[in-house]
């Protein structure tokens, strides 16, 4: 159940929440094993999940300077969700896309958790993020083999 020591989740299909795992798709792009659930990815609800969350962490990359600063960057709310625009004048480029009331939520959170000053954030954003987070399947975790192998040894 770990991907590069980060733990994945076990999901059964009938406890999916869209906007809840695309928020931790968003923070923990490893969250869901692909290689685990194969079967599960055929889903519309994880798929259009995984689609939304590599469409924020774009722009996250974006707006995080790797590329140079961004400039004209705005949020604007429209009709149900939020109009992001912003300019790259390094990568001589001006991206628009249209984002939820959650995604844009989880981007200004993550955004202020990686000190990305560039993200606007509102005080509301940790709380919806949580929110949504709170409506993934409760799941207990198991160490990884070997380290209950190591821990018997020593």
């Amino acid at each position: 159940m770990y991907v590069s020591g980060v733990p994945t989740l076990r999901l059964a299909k009938s406890s999916l929440d869209g906007d809840a795992l695309t928020v931790a798709l968003v923070l923990v792009p490893s969250f869901v094993s692909r290689n685990r659930h194969y079967a599960l990815f055929a889903d519309e609800v994880v798929r259009s999940a995984r689609a939304r969350a590599r469409l924020v962490r774009s722009i996250l990359l974006h707006l995080s300077g790797r590329h140079g600063a961004a400039t004209a960057v705005q949020i604007i709310p429209e009709a149900g969700g939020f109009r992001v625009s912003f300019e790259l004048p390094a990568l001589g480029l001006t991206r628009e896309v249209w984002l939820t009331a959650i995604e844009r939520a989880v981007l200004g959170d993550a955004g202020a958790r990686a000190g990305l000053v560039q993200v606007p954030s509102d005080p509301g954003d940790r709380s919806q993020v949580e929110a949504a987070l709170a409506r993934l399947p409760s799941v207990s975790f198991a160490p990884r083999p070997e380290l209950l192998a190591q821990a018997s040894v020593g």
